[in-house]
Formats: C-alpha cells, structure tokens, sequence
C-alpha cells in the first residue's frame, strides 16, 4: 500500500489551511504542498505506517513553506518610489542593536565571554583558562549575559 500517497490525499486540506497561516497566497501555498509532496515521493522513500507517512508529510510540508518564506523575503520588489525592507539591512540594524546592547548593558567579564567565545569562535575551556574561571562559572555568565541581551533586545524592539 503507498502510505504517502493516502497520506497526501487524506491531509490536503488540513495541510493547505496550515500553509495558508504562513504563506496567504493561495496558489503559493497549493505550489507548496506539492512541491513537498514532490520531494518526499522523489526520494522513494517507503513510509511504513500511514501515521509515518503523515507525519514525514507534515514535516516536510512546515520546511518547505518555511524554505519559500526565505526565499521570497530575498527577492524583494520595488516598485514606484515605495518605501521597502530588505532582509539583509534588517540584519545589520538587528546585530547594530546587539552589538550596543553587550556594549553598554553587560559587565565586562560578560563582555569578554561573550565576545570571545561567540565572535572569535572560542571554546569555554579556553575562555575559562583566560579568565582564571572555572568553566561552569564561564558558562553560568554566557548564559546570563545571553538572556540579558535577549531580554533587553526584545524589550527595545517593542519601541
């Protein structure tokens, strides 16, 4: 029995209005649902229960719509004299705004941590010994400077 074709045939509905609360065009979402179908049936891979094939389909029904969401959030058009975000500026705006957070909110062991094991790619061992820190201290003032930085992010975005 193909499991992902029932699967498919039965869920249709449910899965196009689950797209439709993330991508409202409704020939986009419909592109969606079989572009996934597609990918799965391509694969040949074989479910072997119809609650495995639903549950892969509804899988790869959320990461295509979500693949889509990116893809269409690059290609921005302009039209007229609009005014238009481009994704690529917001991100800059987002890390400018992190970026004074750690400067100004932050202590400056946290700073240090922060700076070194997330910008330079160090690891706690090595962050720790710099320091004179044991590595769970290293951790427990990464973790709270990270919420700290989220906290305030989150707060400031409201504005």
């Amino acid at each position: 029995m193909d499991f992902l074709t029932t699967a498919y045939t039965s869920l249709r509905d449910k899965l196009r209005n689950r797209v439709r609360t993330m991508i409202p065009d409704a020939t986009a979402a419909d592109d969606v649902l079989q572009e996934a179908f597609y990918k799965l049936w391509a694969k040949k891979y074989e479910p072997m229960s119809l609650k495995e094939a639903e549950a892969l389909l509804a899988r790869s029904v959320r990461n295509q719509s979500i693949d889509t969401i990116r893809v269409t959030r690059q290609k921005v058009p302009i039209q007229g004299n609009e005014l238009q975000t481009f994704p690529q500026f917001e991100k800059k705006e987002q890390l400018r705004i992190v970026e004074a957070i750690i400067d100004r909110e932050l202590t400056d062991t946290q700073r240090y941590i922060i700076r070194r094991k997330e910008y330079e790619g160090m690891d706690i061992q090595t962050v720790a010994a710099e320091l004179g820190m044991e590595e769970a201290a290293v951790r427990v003032q990464l973790s709270r400077a990270r919420k700290k930085i989220r906290e305030i992010y989150n707060r400031e975005e409201k504005w």
